[in-house]
């Protein structure tokens, strides 16, 4: 009777096991496309959305350039010198005077935008120059260029990238012939007509899409604009090899074409958006280098320029080739442990039932040889037996465990798994929640856009902004977090450069300008030393971000004012950011460095965030070998304090910063 239950469980179990192969395969198959898939789609649209947002914010560098050139020509005194200047009976005294009040006005002009070079004013019924603010006249004559005609006709003009013909700064601010150039033409327009015409060289070298950090994580990431005819108009991220590899003599904008190398072709890429505008090509192909990548191109609304991004296949597919090897690995070991296991399991269930018994029962009762009782299988079939066995020596070995887990070595190795599971479920989380940002952050955008996907109406556009706002808002909050991880595990890296300390200071500036402007909020920068340091000068200006950040929350409404500056001392560069708000009580200084505090500093202000912004500048300050510090008081505002060493060596304290 035994025998034929043990020959029937083994038969019954095997066919079982091997039934069960069936939904594991198409399960298995079915999670390995589905994941890939999901991967695929992801990079195609995190592409898709920085190269849309880099070409919008190009477009709107362009326009923003053409208002700032017609509010100069709109300026009364431009209107009035530029009659006296084309009026044939005004003599040459007030036409002195006329010229000096231009140059006052244009350099007032020239000195309050970086991207501006030249300006020319010139006669609308000849196009012969009449003022201009270059070494000398210039020869050349725009009356026959279209953008000049656009101004003639009361419309702002634009031209096309091309070399200079006058000599004007190149990128290295040194005078220069044939320097890639763009030039802007408006109406100086008076009560009676157009009075003259406005043009403006604009230093291309200064756009910037402002999309790198979003491929911060690939070194192969390149960014470039290229025009109708396929030439560079911007820098590569790859100077150097360009220069080896003779593609350039001196610089890439106006002498670099997109082709392929081995064919002279233009890339796929390239020729795909001849066709279709907006391209992507996952698939792989080989770019102006002659390496394989992937990338997408969009137009650049406004203009005849399209804005590239690119990434080397191989780096691009990275995680998906990973994830592809582990997929396939657990497939293949689950379906190998469950065949084995199957094949083992039919084999050799039933016989050994009784030898693993007798084995559990010596265990238990501590003998080394011991035999089953005869009796005992007469009463009970072998599993009953197995399972009452199993169940008194769980319990035995469970309340074992018990005694072991009270130990103080055994506390401390279940909080380090703790620690463990806490940093990998961050970065996970964090990795998860930023995938589908970038999408949702992309096409938020390309939806205020008509031109993309449609006409919106206010309500939705309302409703949109709002959900842009908060998608940036979990965005900052993702990468708090992964900073604030960082810091505690001492693997944050640092990038340490010499660089102008001043000029960062303009930076800092200039990225706050148009939020100051929305707040009515006076930002002062009150720098006056030169100061040349070696630090991390985006980690700097991450720590700025974040006190400026803080300080606009707290500022009054009206006449709100935040003062930065940098101050040299004998080995330290010492900043500050102070602010006319609140103020905060003494009592909660030392508070305000700890992760998730928020301080109210104001009975009736209401403000977001969750308390990571000063932390954060706390552990960068500090593992740059610096310190931070604030002065406040209620009512009389708030000032923080940060000082840093001025070269590397006394500021590199912390070993497990790399660099």
């Amino acid at each position: 009777m035994t025998y034929l239950f043990s020959s029937y469980s083994r038969k019954l179990i095997t066919l079982i096991l091997l039934l069960s192969l069936v939904p594991i395969f198409v399960i298995s198959g079915y999670l390995y496309f589905d994941k890939v898939e999901t991967e695929n789609n992801n990079l195609k649209e995190r592409l898709l959305s920085i190269s849309g947002i880099g070409a919008d914010n190009i477009s709107q560098w362009i326009e923003q350039r053409k208002m700032n050139i017609q509010g100069i020509a709109d300026n009364q005194v431009m209107i009035t010198e530029t009659q006296k200047l084309l009026d044939p009976d005004v003599g040459i005294d007030e036409s002195f005077i006329a010229r000096f009040n231009l140059e006052k006005q244009i350099n007032t002009a020239i000195h309050g935008y970086d991207w501006l070079q030249e300006l020319a004013i010139s006669d609308p019924q000849t196009g012969d120059v009449i003022f201009y603010t270059g070494l000398s006249f210039p020869d050349d004559n725009l009356y026959g260029e279209q953008h000049f005609q656009d101004a003639v006709n009361r419309k702002v003009g634009i031209s096309k990238v091309q070399p200079s013909v006058n000599t004007i700064k190149n990128e290295y601010d040194k005078y220069d012939k044939d320097v890639p150039t763009l030039l802007i033409s408006v109406p100086i327009s008076g009560e009676v007509g157009v009075e003259g015409i406005l043009t403006a060289s604009v230093n291309i070298f200064k756009i910037n899409p402002h999309v790198k950090s979003y491929l911060a994580e690939f070194g192969s990431a390149d960014l470039y604009l290229v025009n109708s005819n396929g030439f560079f108009i911007s820098k590569s991220t790859f100077p150097q090899t360009l220069l080896d590899l003779n593609l350039i003599t001196e610089r890439p904008e106006l002498e670099l074409q997109i082709l392929k190398p081995q064919s002279q072709q233009f890339t796929d890429i390239f020729r795909d958006s001849k066709m279709n505008g907006t391209a992507w090509n996952l698939d792989g192909y080989h770019n102006y280098l002659g390496n394989l990548v992937v990338g997408s191109i969009t137009p650049v609304i406004g203009t005849e320029w399209s804005f590239i991004v690119e990434v080397d296949k191989n780096e691009a597919y990275q995680e998906i080739y990973l994830l592809q090897t582990v997929l396939l690995t657990l497939i293949a070991i689950l379906l190998s442990v469950t065949f084995v296991s199957s094949y083992i399991f039919a084999n050799n269930l039933v016989d050994p039932i009784k030898t693993l018994t007798k084995t559990v029962q010596d265990i238990r009762t501590g003998k080394k040889e011991a035999t089953i009782n005869p009796k005992l299988l007469e009463s009970e079939d072998e599993v009953s037996v197995l399972a009452k066995t199993f169940d008194s020596t769980f319990r035995e070995l469970q309340e074992s465990q018990q005694q072991l887990l009270k130990t103080k070595n055994e506390q401390i190795d279940n909080l380090k798994e703790i620690d463990t599971a806490k940093a990998e479920f961050l970065t996970m989380i964090s990795h998860e929640f930023k995938n589908p940002l970038f999408p949702i952050m992309g096409f938020s955008q390309m939806l205020q856009k008509p031109k993309f996907l449609g006409e919106l109406n206010s309500k939705q556009l309302i409703a949109l902004e709002k959900i842009l706002k908060n998608a940036k808002k979990l965005d900052s909050m993702i990468i708090n977090l992964l900073d604030i991880q960082q810091l505690e595990l001492g693997t944050m890296k640092f990038n340490y450069v010499k660089f102008k300390v001043d000029d960062l200071m303009r930076d800092v500036c200039k990225k706050f300008e148009s939020k100051m402007i929305e707040r009515k909020i006076q930002l002062v920068n009150t720098t006056r030393d030169h100061i040349v340091i070696q630090s991390d000068e985006l980690r700097i200006k991450q720590i700025f971000s974040h006190l400026i950040e803080n300080a606009i929350v707290f500022v009054p409404k009206e006449n709100g004012k935040i003062e930065i500056c940098a101050q040299e001392t004998d080995d330290t560069v010492l900043f500050y950011v102070k602010d006319n708000g609140v103020g905060i009580s003494k009592d909660k200084h030392e508070d305000l460095f700890k992760k998730f505090y928020q301080a109210s500093r104001g009975h009736k202000r209401v403000h977001g965030g969750v308390g990571l912004g000063i932390s954060i500048c706390k552990g960068i300050i500090e593992a740059l070998g610096g310190k931070i510090w604030v002065e406040s008081e209620p009512g009389k505002g708030a000032s923080f304090y940060f000082s840093t060493p001025k070269t590397k060596e006394e500021g590199n304290k912390n070993e497990n910063i790399g660099n």
